[in-house]
C-alpha cells in the first residue's frame, strides 16, 4: 500500500516537472529554431574551437584561479557551452537552457512544498518564478548558462 503512495507522487511530481517544462518552453523557447546568437552570447560563450586538451587544460586552469571567483560560471561558458555546441549546435544550447530553467522552476516548487506552502499555491509560486516579466532576457545563452546554472547549484 505505502509503495503505491510513493509511485503515485513520483507520477504526479513527473507529471508536475514535464508542465513546468513545457510552460518554461512555451514561454520563451517556442521558437528557439529561429534563434541565434545574441548580445554577450559572442564575447562570453566559447563555442569555437578548442579540442579536448585545451578544454581540458581551460577547465584546470578555470579551477585553480579561480577568475573572478566564480569558476562555476566560467567553466559552464567556456567549457561546457562548447562540447554542447560541438555535439548539438545552437539548438542544442538553447533546450538546454529550457531544461535549466525548467529544473530551477521544479526546484522553486520543491522549496515552496518544504515550507509549508499547499500546493497550489507551490506551484503557482513556481510559475511566478518562471514567468515574472521583468526578467526578460532568460533565453540567452549565457544567463542559461552563468545565472541560472548557477542558480541551479544555489537550489540544490
Amino acid at each position: 500500500m505505502f509503495s503505491k503512495l510513493i509511485y503515485k507522487n513520483h507520477q504526479e511530481k513527473l507529471i508536475l516537472f514535464i508542465y513546468f517544462f513545457i510552460t518554461t518552453y512555451l514561454s520563451f523557447f517556442y521558437q528557439f529554431n529561429e534563434f541565434g546568437l545574441y548580445e554577450d552570447d559572442f564575447a562570453s560563450a566559447h563555442l569555437y574551437g578548442n579540442n579536448l586538451k585545451e578544454k581540458f587544460h581551460l577547465t584546470k586552469e578555470i579551477f585553480t584561479k579561480f577568475p573572478m571567483g566564480r569558476p562555476i560560471t566560467f567553466f559552464s561558458l567556456k567549457v561546457l557551452t562548447s562540447i554542447i555546441y560541438e555535439f548539438f549546435g545552437v539548438k542544442g544550447l538553447y533546450l538546454f537552457c529550457c531544461l535549466i530553467l525548467s529544473i530551477n522552476t521544479y526546484l522553486i516548487y520543491l522549496i515552496l512544498i518544504r515550507c509549508g506552502i499547499d500546493n497550489i499555491c507551490s506551484i503557482l509560486g513556481a510559475l511566478l518564478f518562471i514567468c515574472f516579466p521583468s526578467d526578460t532576457l532568460k533565453m540567452l545563452i549565457v544567463r542559461g548558462f552563468a545565472v541560472h546554472l548557477s542558480i541551479l547549484i544555489c537550489l540544490l
